[in-house]
């Protein structure tokens, strides 16, 4: 195991035992998909939840801690903020890359930062840990070469919000390999690449065996690629292969 997979680990152990001691939860920062598959070997459903501000965010805090021992909910400490063109006319055509370049260019570290959703406006809505907020108030003006506001926003818009589109495919069977390969138009040979880098999630758990056949509802996610969920199979075809369901997120 990788020296720094075992810190990790470690330090989340902490978190949790911390949040025992205590008696008062605890949140991490912002996780990646293998930070959270790392965070689930640590402890079960009871004791580590997860949010990302919305449902279906890909990056997300965990909160350490058992609500039914402590008697009471808390809030997850995250903010929404809402970054768009000072004046629409000057404004370029930014996209998910521009947004996350320009805070990083602020000095912060992508563990501070959950998911950039871009609406079709054009404006970004950035969900960031909360004692961060005022900073990058304050400090982000410009996005590439568009001067831009930010400001809080209390929910996100329905028209930011991830999307889903329904995709049949016909496949050789149920498992997760033929259906990530056709999906995302990866050869076998690139998806079994994808699965040995370790870039494969399902059910927010990291996926190494690509023979694993998918349940109903299943979320996979592939890095780079990818989310979706599997509907199912529902039927065969003449030459006996499966027809499937899934729904791809879109941004």
């Amino acid at each position: 195991m990788a020296t720094e997979e075992v810190r990790f680990k470690n330090r989340m152990k902490e978190l949790l035992e911390q949040s025992r001691y205590t008696n008062s939860y605890i949140f991490s920062d912002f996780l990646s998909s293998l930070e959270q598959s790392y965070v689930r070997e640590v402890g079960d459903a009871k004791t580590i939840q997860f949010w990302g501000g919305f449902d279906d965010a890909e990056r997300v805090m965990a909160r350490f801690g058992n609500p039914e021992d402590f008697g009471y909910e808390i809030d997850y400490p995250i903010q929404i903020l809402r970054i768009a063109p000072s004046v629409d006319k000057f404004a370029e055509q930014l996209g998910h890359r521009d947004f996350l370049g320009a805070l990083v260019h602020l000095g912060l570290d992508r563990s501070v930062l959950g998911d950039i959703l871009i609406a079709e406006s054009g404006e970004a809505y950035v969900f960031v840990a909360e004692r961060m907020t005022e900073f990058i108030k304050e400090s982000l003006i410009r996005v590439r070469h568009t001067s831009v506001l930010c400001e809080e926003a209390k929910t996100l818009p329905k028209e930011a919000a991830p999307k889903r589109e329904l995709r049949s495919l016909v496949v050789a069977s149920e498992r997760i390999d033929g259906i990530v390969s056709k999906l995302f138009g990866m050869s076998r040979t690139e998806a079994k690449s994808a699965f040995l880098r370790q870039e494969v999630f399902r059910n927010g758990r990291l996926c190494t065996n690509t023979s694993v056949f998918l349940d109903q509802n299943d979320v996979v996610t592939v890095r780079h690629k990818g989310k979706f969920v599997y509907l199912g199979a529902n039927r065969k075809t003449k030459k006996g292969n499966e027809r499937v369901d899934v729904e791809l997120y879109v941004s």
